[in-house]
């Protein structure tokens, strides 16, 4: 009898404890849900201090997928229109390019393109390749001469938080036809040439360097940002340009320059300089 009873019991608590666990499962369900992973949208596009759909990356003339972007801008305006820094305007390239990257060293640096002519006159003429830094010296920028190899070579350089000076004939840029585009040499002047470069875009597996180029002359997109600022030149371009007409690169550095690039440092007395303007 004992043995009948026990058995009754054992069954009521196996059906109560089935019963618990199926509320108390159901209840977990409902306060705590599976949670589900949603695919975040595609980035923005940063550009010029803002952000942009990545549609637009293909009406700038540059691709559909971005796979990288790094940049060392500022919060501050640091560019310089060539147009606007005096009598010697058409040949200044030289001084934008140093002034531009010296107040991108010093946000409170206050002298002006018109300033760093001043300093080197040269009969308003072209400025060459030791005037730059000569004049970065002059205000103890730290700088550093790098003998060209590679496009890699100078996103090194960009990596490292650092921006560059290049030198270069603009014949080797290819010229783009299309004005809404901010990809290759948007002007017709073809010869020796300083701009900045401080960014490195990669879409569509095509390497882009970033520059501030200065020879805007006050030519605007249809957004009215000015067209030499943020203009992209692929990085095969930019290599062309730097070995056919001097095959250097000054490094203005907030960082150490990478110990791998150290076997290329150059004395400014020891290499020949050439013009830009």
């Amino acid at each position: 009898m004992n043995s009948a009873r026990e058995s009754k019991m054992m069954k009521k608590f196996l059906i109560l404890s089935a019963f618990i666990l199926v509320f108390f499962y159901g209840c977990s369900e409902e306060n705590n849900p599976v949670e589900v992973v949603e695919t975040p949208p595609a980035s923005s596009v940063w550009y010029d201090g803002n952000t942009y759909a990545p549609d637009s990356l293909l009406s700038w003339g540059m691709g559909k997928s971005q796979t990288d972007y790094i940049h060392n801008d500022k919060e501050y305006d640091w560019y310089i229109d060539q147009a606007n820094t005096g009598s010697a305007a058409v040949s200044n390239c030289g001084p934008s390019c140093v002034t531009m990257a010296i107040k991108w060293y010093d946000k409170n640096f206050s002298k002006t393109a018109a300033d760093a002519r001043t300093m080197f006159p040269l009969n308003g003429g072209w400025w060459y390749t030791n005037n730059i830094i000569d004049y970065l010296n002059y205000y103890t920028i730290k700088n550093s001469i790098i003998g060209f190899s590679d496009p890699a070579q100078l996103e090194t350089v960009l990596k490292d938080g650092n921006i560059a000076i290049l030198c270069i004939s603009t014949e080797f840029l290819r010229y783009n036809s299309v004005q809404t585009q901010r990809v290759d040499r948007f002007y017709s002047y073809a010869s020796g040439h300083f701009i900045v470069i401080k960014g490195i875009r990669k879409v569509d597996n095509v390497t882009y360097f970033e520059a501030y180029d200065s020879n805007t002359w006050n030519a605007k997109y249809t957004d009215g940002s000015l067209k030499g600022k943020n203009r992209h030149y692929r990085s095969d371009d930019i290599s062309n340009a730097i070995k056919k007409w001097w095959n250097y690169i000054i490094v203005v550095s907030k960082n150490d320059v990478s110990k791998n690039l150290n076997d290329r440092l150059e004395k400014s007395s020891a290499i020949n300089h050439m013009w830009g303007k």
